[in-house]
């Protein structure tokens, strides 16, 4: 499950952990690599000019929901592209 413990315990120690690491920050969830942008030019690079290049684990939207909300983070498709 890589770090998936780690958010059951404490996933405000995780992020802040995660943002700690410099502008990108990758890690194993569930058998996934899974990438933070922890800048807001790493997001801009993920999401807006390279977004169509990765795709957003099934998993990781209703974990990161509670926290970010309907947001560029969980939403896919057109809602994503008119965010």
């Amino acid at each position: 499950t890589g770090h998936a413990h780690l958010f059951r315990d404490d996933r405000l120690a995780v992020f802040r952990a995660l943002a700690a690491t410099g502008e990108l920050a990758t890690i194993r969830f569930l058998h996934r690599s899974v990438v933070f942008a922890n800048s807001p030019r790493a997001a801009r690079v993920l999401l807006v000019e390279q977004g169509r290049r990765f795709e957003k684990a099934r998993g990781i939207p209703p974990v990161l929901f509670p926290l970010a909300g309907g947001g560029l983070f969980t939403a896919e498709g057109e809602l994503w592209r008119r965010q």
